[in-house]
């Protein structure tokens, strides 16, 4: 399309949603030989993002955290393209597992004749453990 430069190349790929974009612009990036192959290396990158972000929220700046978030979805994006997985696909399935789970905290709070959307932090938060101690 007549792209001057590799930046305009990625630039281009517009339109979708963003981990979807995210991934498409690491298959790019992929292709000229600018990614690590192994996924502990990129685990690794994944690790130091974190710590990024933590030391971010530590400090307190709302502009410096939205970055630092933005790094670490873009190196678990990183992570899945290691991996062969497609981020879009994952992040469909977490957003089913946890709607699932909500799904039996209701079920039990229910058995237990309580109210589920008024329940506070501590009750809720007893349920999903115990949700999560039934999956396992």
């Amino acid at each position: 399309r007549g792209f001057k430069t590799f930046a305009q190349r990625l630039e281009d790929i517009r339109g979708l949603p963003a981990l979807m974009r995210a991934q498409k612009i690491t298959h790019q990036t992929g292709k000229i030989g600018f990614f690590w192959q192994d996924a502990q290396e990129v685990f690794s990158c994944v690790q130091e993002e974190m710590d990024e972000l933590a030391q971010a929220l530590a400090e307190g700046d709302s502009n410096h955290i939205q970055e630092e978030i933005g790094d670490v979805f873009y190196s678990l994006v990183n992570l899945c393209y290691a991996l062969n997985y497609t981020a879009e696909d994952i992040m469909h399935q977490a957003c089913k597992k946890i709607i699932h789970r909500l799904e039996k905290m209701e079920e039990l709070a229910m058995k237990d004749q309580l109210d589920f959307q008024h329940l506070d932090f501590n009750q809720l938060e007893n349920y999903w453990k115990l949700v999560k101690k039934i999956e396992k």
